[in-house]
């Protein structure tokens, strides 16, 4: 009888030491994210219990926005939920509100909390819409001014007589690597003379032209004036062509002067090079924050038939939390998902820039059959959020 009552006691302390072992209770998500649907839905969130699982667990739940919004993307909620004994998995629901239109993705908030402990998490809410149907008019292809799940963050028509200075700066220099910082041995002189940049009939013209040999063409940017994280940029513009012209839209990390590239990142929207008049690219450049190693990422799409030189076209970036995707005319052409080593590179402040170079290591320098002077007309930049 003392033997079993000692092997009794003997359980019973092993028991107690490892519930205290197990220490406070560990809970995960099994649910990151949820996708919204074109309709209204009702949908789970699953909870991991990872130990203490021999008790009962009571705690209250609370469904909070961030970046999501009431009604228009799910029902804020509260209540709560229990882990009886033994049981390691916990669901909450949640109302879902749906619509067909596409948006980028978005966050919300779950907490939980015990008599003990309190816990927070944050959930994606992944869009899976695809775009409107693209415009078009004599012109070339457009879209529209407004989409009905974004905001408008920050525009330009470019409607005034004069580029507008409380938005952009003139870049002044070459792109040589020992006089400036954008190394990439390019043959131009950027300026701000009225015969490389002006603004006629509600468009942006940067014009690069051979001043008896001597190539002078324009670079604007917006930094320190008009930065963003995430948004749908769209760009309209025509295209210049010829061997050794190089337009491009793209967007430089706003901590540039404390991080150098590639170390502040680099989404380059629109590259053309001239030679190829029919292709464009979608690119990002960072840098491996493990090693320091230079990384970079691209996608191409080509024309079925013609040139970009012929038509306007619309240059859309989707620039999510988690990736981002590149469109030609509403068609999606090229992906990046965030590796683990780009770090939050991806997740920070980035301005615009808007250039057209002449030569360079990629396209190359200008020959005998390049025309000059070549035009890159944009009718408008649009961010939304």
């Amino acid at each position: 009888m003392r033997l079993l009552l000692l092997v009794t006691c003997l359980i019973f302390l092993i028991s107690c030491a490892k519930d205290e072992v197990e220490g406070p209770v560990v809970l995960r998500l099994a649910t990151e994210s949820l996708v919204e649907g074109s309709e209204n839905s009702n949908k789970q969130i699953i909870i991991l219990r990872d130990n203490n699982k021999n008790s009962v667990l009571s705690l209250t739940y609370q469904i909070t926005h961030l970046t999501t919004e009431q009604d228009l993307d799910l029902q804020a909620a509260q209540g709560t939920i229990v882990f009886e004994k033994g049981q390691s998995e916990a669901s909450i629901p949640i109302q879902i509100t749906g619509d067909p239109h596409q948006e980028l993705s978005e966050l919300f908030k779950l907490t939980l909390q015990s008599t003990a402990s309190v816990y927070e998490f944050q959930i994606v809410l992944f869009d899976d819409d695809q775009p409107a149907p693209i415009l078009s008019d004599a012109l070339g292809f457009f879209t529209p001014a407004e989409y009905p799940s974004m905001k408008a963050f920050w525009s330009d028509e470019f409607d005034g007589p004069d580029l507008n200075l409380n938005s952009w700066t003139y870049d002044i220099g070459n792109g040589c690597p020992n006089l400036c910082n954008w190394g990439n041995n390019e043959l131009q002189l950027y300026g701000d003379q009225p015969n490389t940049i002006r603004l006629s009939e509600g468009k942006l013209i940067i014009t690069a032209i051979n001043d008896f040999g001597i190539y002078r063409s324009a670079r604007i940017k917006t930094k320190g004036k008009v930065e963003t994280t995430y948004g749908r940029i769209d760009i309209r513009a025509r295209l210049p062509r010829g061997k050794g012209i190089w337009p491009a839209f793209w967007m430089l990390g706003s901590n540039i002067d404390t991080n150098p590239w590639p170390g502040c990142g680099e989404i380059d929207m629109m590259e053309l090079i001239g030679s190829q008049p029919e292709t464009v690219h979608g690119t990002v450049h960072y840098e491996n924050v493990t090693n320091k190693a230079y990384q970079t990422s691209t996608g191409s799409t080509s024309l079925s038939s013609g040139q970009f030189y012929d038509s306007f076209h619309v240059f859309t970036t989707i620039w999510d939390r988690n990736r981002i995707d590149w469109y030609l005319d509403n068609e999606l052409y090229g992906s990046f998902s965030y590796p683990t080593v780009s770090g939050n590179t991806f997740r920070l402040p980035y301005y615009f820039l808007i250039n057209m170079a002449v030569g360079g290591r990629w396209p190359g320098s200008p020959d005998d059959k390049t025309v000059f002077p070549q035009e890159l007309i944009v009718d408008y930049i649009r961010v939304f959020q």
